[in-house]
């Protein structure tokens, strides 16, 4: 009976180690997917930060940057809660920041959000700014995440991956 309890406390002991590794590796994967998120996030504010800012007045400058933060503040809970969601959006979002060389779909956002908010009436600069962050920012995450997701699809097709020359001559 001695032998049987310490093998089992033995096992549960083995199993505590293997999980909180497990934790470990989880959680830091989650928090370099929370820096990328954030170097991303960063590179694909530079074209639509210094439109909007020059835009809008100071008084608009507020809503600026609460909509930047809650969207930083919506990618860094994407990282913690869906990975893989976060993964297709930081791929994607590499891409658009690309993109800003020619800005022609950051630009083509903002004026989409310009005609919005501009339909609404006559609104306070602040809650003005904050919407055109959330709608621009909106399209550019949406576009973001799409080609993320295809970026992903093509990187994981598995009728692209060849394992080595003898799968070729298989095939052939």
């Amino acid at each position: 009976m001695k032998g049987f309890a310490s093998q089992h406390i033995g096992q549960i002991l083995s199993a505590c180690r293997v999980r909180s590794r497990m934790i470990s590796l989880i959680a830091n994967d989650r928090c370099r997917l929370a820096a990328a998120w954030t170097a991303v996030y960063c590179l694909n504010l530079i074209v639509p930060f210094n439109f909007g800012k020059g835009l809008t007045a100071e008084a608009g400058h507020p809503g600026i940057y609460l909509g930047i933060t809650v969207y930083w503040t919506a990618g860094l809970f994407l990282c913690a809660a869906y990975p893989k969601q976060a993964h297709a959006l930081i791929r994607g979002g590499t891409a658009t920041a690309f993109f800003q060389i020619a800005p022609f779909l950051q630009f083509f956002s903002g004026w989409i959000a310009l005609y919005i908010v501009a339909s609404l009436g006559e609104l306070d600069r602040a809650f003005s700014a904050f919407l055109l962050v959330l709608i621009t920012g909106g399209i550019l995450l949406v576009v973001a995440y799409l080609v993320g997701l295809a970026w992903t699809d093509l990187l994981n097709d598995p009728r692209k991956k060849v394992a080595n020359v003898a799968d070729l001559d298989a095939e052939l």
